[in-house]
């Protein structure tokens, strides 16, 4: 995953780093490293550096200091969903959930991957709201264009916040 502002660029890892670079250099400028998982998405608003995790954690560090200001656990209890994709919308952070399914009536053979959309207000990273995806629909990708958040869901593209409520 990537993320740039200014003169500056952010790479997500497997190796559960997020590296930041001088984009007109090239040379490393700091290493980030709070997350027990893969690093799969990364976004910036503001001062802040957004990166989520398949440890089922969303992490905001300082453009600034480069120190680590909030985590959250966006993974549920009992759930396997993990945070794969990242998106401002105004005030708010989207979050795509993905992960093998927890329907417990799903017997198809295989790991059917399952996925939900959740909302967190910026300021605290709380969470304000969740849609969840019926089952064989990973959230895979976002994208927040005009208020409203795109996402690729399995083979299609959905629209959250037509009616102003992303």
């Amino acid at each position: 995953s990537l993320a740039g502002w200014q003169d500056k660029l952010a790479s997500g890892s497997w190796d559960r780093s997020i590296r930041v670079w001088d984009v007109r250099t090239g040379a490393h400028a700091a290493t980030l490293a709070g997350h027990s998982g893969a690093v799969h998405a990364l976004v910036v608003h503001g001062d802040r550096l957004l990166s989520a995790s398949d440890d089922g954690t969303i992490q905001a560090w300082s453009l600034r200091t480069w120190a680590l200001l909030l985590k959250v656990k966006a993974k549920d209890k009992g759930t396997t969903l993990y945070p794969l994709c990242l998106a401002v919308s105004g005030s708010k952070l989207v979050s795509g959930m993905v992960g093998p399914s927890d329907d417990p009536h799903i017997d198809d053979g295989a790991k059917s991957l399952s996925g939900e959309v959740k909302v967190w207000g910026l300021e605290k990273l709380d969470l304000q709201q969740r849609v969840r995806q019926p089952v064989f629909s990973s959230v895979r990708a976002l994208l927040a264009v005009d208020g409203e958040v795109w996402g690729g869901v399995q083979n299609e593209v959905v629209v959250w916040g037509r009616t102003g409520s992303c």
